[in-house]
């Protein structure tokens, strides 16, 4: 039987769900982030950290969408859908005038935050 629970980021959540489920997520259970807290959190990291224009962050949540409906199949390759992600997040910010540094800041936040193994298949747009 397969249980399916929509959360919030919240790590500690993973560790206790892998305890509940004997480590089993993937199989029995599959974790699905809430698409807003998703955007809530990437849209307050913004703010607090590289504090790029509004219409700056709108198109990088539209990237960032755009990379979620990657399934990772022989047709839809997750490492061609993660490049051009961050091709999209680069010239937005270079047509923007955002210093290179701030864009490889974004990018990064990014890896860690969201592509990262505890999340990647957490945070897919599944609508």
């Amino acid at each position: 039987m397969v249980s399916r629970r929509l959360l919030s980021a919240k790590q500690f959540l993973i560790y206790v769900l892998y305890s509940v489920w004997d480590g089993d997520i993937g199989t029995r259970l599959h974790l699905r982030v809430c698409q807003f807290h998703i955007v809530q959190a990437i849209l307050r990291w913004m703010a607090s950290t590289v504090r790029v224009p509004q219409d700056v962050k709108v198109e990088i949540v539209q990237h960032f969408r755009l990379v979620q409906r990657c399934r990772n199949t022989p047709d839809d390759s997750w490492e061609e859908s993660l490049e051009t992600f961050e091709q999209r997040v680069a010239d937005t910010c270079a047509s923007s005038g955002i210093p290179p540094g701030n864009t490889q800041t974004i990018l990064q936040y990014f890896r860690d935050n969201w592509f990262c193994p505890e999340w990647r298949g957490a945070c897919y747009e599944y609508c």
